[in-house]
C-alpha cells in the first residue's frame, strides 16, 4: 500500500479518478481533428453525429465540465463538435459558457483567424432555443416524481 501511493507520488501510475479524467480530457482534444462536413445548408454546414460525437455523448453527464472548460481555448471545428456534444446531452449547465461563447464570436474576438462558416453560429442559437426547454421539462419532471412518491 505505501509503495502504490509512493509510486503514484512520484508520477508512476495515475488513481482511477484521474485516469478517467485524462481520459474525457481526451476524447474532448480528440474533437478537434474532426471535420465539419456535410450538405450545405445555406450559409452553415448541416452536421450529423459521428463516431467521436457518439463516444464523447456516452459519457454522459461527467463530461460536460470538462466540454465546457474547453470551450475557453477551442478551435473553431472542435467548438463546432463540442456545441453539438452539449445539445445532444441537453446540458443546461453550459448555457453561461455558451452565451460568453456567442459574445466573443459576436465581437470577433474568437476564430477571426480561422476560415468557417455559420455552422457553429447556428450551434449555438439552436443550443440557446432549446437550453430552458430541457430545464423546465427537468423540473416537471422532478417535481412529477415527488408527487408520485
Amino acid at each position: 500500500m505505501v509503495f502504490s501511493s509512493f509510486v503514484t507520488a512520484v508520477g508512476g501510475s495515475a488513481q482511477p479518478g484521474d485516469q478517467k479524467q485524462m481520459r474525457l480530457r481526451k476524447l474532448v482534444e480528440d474533437l478537434k481533428h474532426v471535420a465539419v462536413t456535410g450538405p450545405a445548408v445555406g450559409p452553415s454546414t448541416g452536421i450529423t453525429d459521428n463516431e467521436m460525437t457518439r463516444a464523447v455523448v456516452r459519457q454522459g453527464s461527467e463530461i460536460v465540465p470538462v466540454l465546457v472548460s474547453a470551450l475557453d481555448d477551442s478551435t473553431w471545428n472542435q467548438s463546432v463538435w463540442i456545441l453539438f456534444c452539449l445539445r445532444k446531452l441537453k446540458a443546461p449547465e453550459a448555457k453561461a459558457r455558451i452565451l460568453q461563447l456567442e459574445r466573443e464570436l459576436q465581437q470577433g474576438a474568437r476564430f477571426s483567424e480561422e476560415p468557417h462558416n455559420l455552422t457553429l453560429d447556428v450551434q449555438i442559437s439552436t443550443y440557446l432555443a432549446d437550453v430552458d426547454k430541457w430545464k423546465a421539462n427537468a423540473a416537471e419532471q422532478s417535481h412529477g416524481s415527488k408527487r408520485r412518491r
